[in-house]
């Protein structure tokens, strides 16, 4: 699905909460690469070619590969990849039952594809090819294990030469069964847009060849990196492409985070009509590392057996890696509700510029606050905001009684919601956003 550019991480806020998460003390599995390695002439449809690579890794890998004086070459291609590496000379040989995610800038200048590449032990180099092509600007992902996505077929969009494109990579490996496959995530950020493919399943591959390469996934071992091809002018012209990868980004284990479901209300009948911004925010040892916000949410009303469920899915973030120690909190925030220039929301209860404040319903069966998310090495869990103390009363305010709010993978079994409140909202004070809780993980 198309989602908006991705904003600044510090920038958005509903505040719902900190969920403050413990991370557990195991150690990472997937391997954590400190270097890259090329691969140069994997092709080589025209040796006479003038290449010229150049690895800073992480902060770019650039290869040149031009035949622009006589002789010129006829032919297909050349091809060249780079691989993560941890000793800079050997590539990291990853596993099926790795976790990870990779994403990098990508410019493509003259007639070549060029991309990332998750390619399978039988073919480590050549196949399993996320590609943008010139120049035609086709941007698909094919070949090895990949599950098959065209981003110009889903969304219409095509790369034009040498301008920046965000691509990432997000692997899953799940059950690494039939009933829970491998699943892999496509990212694009072009043209002010981010696409993603949503979570696509691998097939069971080659039974026969398991052991030792496993099923399910994307096999072991697999490889991961870049790839480009300069194609070589069939007639014999000059001829030549430069492909560029830059802030090249690897979190093994990584976290994943689901649209966080939040249950809310007014606190005051006047403000019937009123529409509203809900914002969450993911923080990683009280840093933003990422955030969602849900925009003119209307239909919100003081009658709690009215309330409403927002979903406030995250926008595309990139790579998060957690270590024994690391803390994550979920906040979720409101205002007044705006459009995506900030002006006020337009339409009914467009006209109100203040409201007395969002009540967040939660703990009950009825009103399950939640979010989900993927900690690793735990597999894809709900967590629900709870809390001790009592429901929400009869009349008006708050849960009385609680001394404790925290979050657990335990849904909630009580029939009467509690309640948590946020301070006033006011458009005409710079419409800041307001927190409502926190529900820290025991």
């Amino acid at each position: 699905m198309k989602k908006s550019v991705r904003p600044s991480l510090l920038s958005t806020g509903l505040a719902l909460s900190l969920v403050t998460l413990a991370i557990s003390s195991a150690e990472a599995a997937t391997p954590t690469p400190n270097s890259a390695v090329l691969h140069l002439r994997v092709f080589n449809d025209c040796p006479v070619s003038v290449l010229t690579p150049t690895n800073s890794f992480p902060t770019s890998i650039t290869i040149s590969d031009q035949n622009q004086e006589s002789p010129f070459c006829s032919g297909f291609a050349n091809m060249h990849t780079w691989r993560f590496s941890q000793d800079g000379i050997n590539a990291t040989q990853f596993q099926n039952g790795d976790s990870f995610q990779y994403e990098v800038d990508l410019v493509v200048d003259g007639i070549g594809e060029g991309g990332l590449s998750l390619s399978p032990w039988w073919s480590p180099d050549v196949d399993g090819l996320f590609n943008v092509r010139n120049p035609d600007g086709e941007i698909a992902v094919f070949g090895g294990r990949l599950p098959f996505f065209s981003f110009t077929a889903a969304f219409g969009i095509h790369y034009t030469a040498n301008t920046t494109i965000h691509l990432g990579i997000r692997y899953d490996p799940r059950g690494l069964s039939s009933a829970l496959p491998a699943q892999v995530v496509y990212t694009v950020g072009y043209g002010g847009n981010t696409y993603t493919s949503g979570p696509l399943n691998f097939d069971q591959g080659n039974a026969a060849e398991d052991p030792p390469h496993g099923q399910w996934g994307a096999l072991s071992p697999w490889y991961a990196g870049g790839h480009f091809k300069m194609f070589v002018q069939a007639v014999g012209q000059p001829h030549g492409a430069t492909v560029q990868w830059s802030n090249i980004q690897f979190a093994a284990e990584p976290l994943a985070l689901s649209p966080a479901h939040v249950w809310i209300g007014l606190k005051n009948s006047d403000d019937q009509g009123t529409q509203f911004d809900l914002r969450t925010e993911v923080l990683k040892n009280s840093a933003v590392v990422a955030s969602g916000l849900t925009r003119c949410v209307t239909g919100v009303t003081r009658n709690p057996s009215l309330a409403k469920e927002v979903v406030v899915p995250f926008d595309p973030f990139p790579p998060v890696s957690l270590a024994s120690g690391d803390v994550l909190s979920l906040r979720v925030s409101t205002r007044i509700g705006t459009n995506p220039d900030d002006t006020k929301c337009s339409g009914p209860g467009g006209s109100h510029n203040n409201a007395r404040g969002v009540r967040l319903y939660y703990d009950s069966t009825g009103r399950q606050s939640r979010f989900d998310a993927t900690i690793p090495p735990n597999l894809n869990e709900n967590l629900y905001l709870r809390s001790d103390g009592s429901p929400c009363p009869g009349g008006d305010g708050e849960s009385p009684g609680v001394t404790t709010r925290y979050l657990s993978s335990t849904a909630p079994t009580d029939t009467s919601p509690k309640c948590k409140d946020s301070t006033g909202v006011n458009f005409n004070f710079g419409n800041p956003f307001r927190e409502i809780g926190t529900w820290p993980l025991p």
